[in-house]
């Protein structure tokens, strides 16, 4: 009984390491996505408003 549960225990364990390294790409993918979502999506309004205000700080 000892032997077959050491066994299952160490499948058990295996298959977590395997999932855990299998599944741990996809929050950091994630992450980057939205960042790069982010980036895209402010910088424009940002670049809007600033560019008029040196044109008006240069006249």
């Amino acid at each position: 009984m000892a032997q077959t549960l050491e066994e299952q225990l160490g499948r058990s364990a295996m298959a977590g390491l395997f999932l855990t390294i299998l599944m741990a790409p996809l929050p950091i993918m994630l992450i980057m996505a939205g960042k790069e979502l982010l980036w895209h999506q402010q910088p424009a309004p940002i670049v809007r408003k600033t560019i008029p205000v040196s044109v008006r700080t240069r006249r």
